[in-house]
């Protein structure tokens, strides 16, 4: 009984390590297989994605140069419809500056024959009578041109002798009016002149040697004559402005 059971389980114990070691195997070999196939799949992807990257360069170069040669089409259709039309333009001035060079040749032409015709009386003396009006409406304007200027300058006048008034009245009522100085300026100068005046030295006549004779009266004026002119001639200069002030006291006492 012992041994039979023994038998019994070493043989299952046998065949369950036979099913583990094939359960490994199994296992191990589908781990290669699924590691095999993970990098067959990345690698597939990777085909894929470079070729997909290949064909929109591809496509994108292709779109590109399209656009590009859209773009230069579009650039030669402008400058060729600008070339037709600034050919337009030139033939159409061209045009116009023959037709006037036409008109104005006809007009110089009428005028010509227009100034060799002579005038008639009628039209001489229209004409006169037109620049006559032309002079005399110039010369009226001018006339009104210089009243205007005048009475603007009366106006201007007349507005500032109102505010210089209006100044002046101003300040009488405040008080702040001009003061006469001139009698004090007067005052103050008579004075000053008095007291030169008294100041002043008194000149001596010179002492002569010589007594003077009773019977040449001649002799004794012209001594006295020259004593005075002596004496005027060694006054001193304080002495002469003492003078112009005596004389400058009068004068303006007088006035």
């Amino acid at each position: 009984m012992t041994t039979a059971t023994e038998k019994l389980a070493d043989t299952i114990s046998s065949g369950a390590e036979s099913v583990r070691d094939e359960a490994g195997k199994t296992t191990r070999r589908a781990r290669k297989q699924f590691k095999k196939a993970a990098k067959q799949t990345k690698k597939d992807l990777a085909t894929s994605a470079k070729k997909a990257r290949k064909a929109a360069k591809e496509d994108s170069d292709k779109i590109r140069a399209d656009m590009m040669e859209a773009a230069q089409q579009a650039r030669e259709q402008a400058h060729h419809a600008r070339e037709q039309l600034q050919g337009e333009w030139d033939s159409r001035k061209a045009a116009w500056h023959e037709e006037a060079a036409k008109r104005s040749r006809k007009d110089r032409k009428a005028k010509q024959q227009e100034d060799s015709q002579p005038m008639s009386r009628k039209d001489r003396k229209k004409a006169y009578k037109d620049l006559k009006k032309q002079a005399a409406q110039q010369k009226k304007r001018r006339k009104e041109h210089e009243m205007s200027r005048s009475e603007a300058k009366a106006a201007a006048k007349e507005l500032m002798a109102a505010a210089k008034s209006a100044k002046k009245g101003q300040d009488a009522a405040s008080g702040k009016g001009k003061k006469r100085r001139w009698p004090l300026v007067v005052g103050l100068g008579a004075v000053a002149a008095g007291v030169a005046y008294a100041m002043r030295p008194k000149s001596e006549p010179p002492l002569s040697l010589v007594p003077p004779r009773s019977d040449d009266g001649s002799s004794a004026s012209g001594s006295a004559s020259s004593a005075g002119s002596s004496g005027n001639a060694q006054q001193t200069p304080q002495q002469r402005n003492s003078t112009q002030q005596d004389s400058q006291a009068a004068s303006g006492k007088q006035s």
